[in-house]
């Protein structure tokens, strides 16, 4: 599905995903920025696809807010493109698990 403007939702292509959902509900699979299933690296990505999947708590705050604030679509997208040039990096940084997170340990934030 395309919006008007800049931003994009797209399903999860189910030749992938669907023998996985049924192992799991994918809501609750944690999956990286860029998604080794799909063929997708971090440089593949704009800016604004980046910021949309970070994990981080503080990100999605920002973009909850410029989307709520934002009067239209081309807005919102300028918002977010504007947030993820100043901002991605050190919410991208603060995002990545710790090393007891990748032991198999819960994250408490997370779950």
């Amino acid at each position: 599905m395309t919006f008007k403007g800049s931003l994009v939702c797209r399903s999860l292509p189910e030749d992938i995903y669907a023998t996985k959902s049924l192992e799991q509900p994918l809501i609750s699979t944690r999956v990286e920025t860029a998604d080794d299933n799909l063929g997708e690296s971090l440089e593949s990505l704009s800016l604004l696809e980046r910021l949309l999947r970070c994990g981080s708590e503080e990100a999605h705050e920002h973009v909850a807010a410029a989307l709520w604030d934002s009067e239209s679509e081309q807005q919102a997208a300028g918002q977010l493109e504007k947030l993820a040039a100043e901002h991605l990096s050190e919410w991208e940084a603060a995002a990545v698990p710790s090393r007891d997170d990748r032991d198999g340990r819960v994250d408490e934030n997370r779950g």
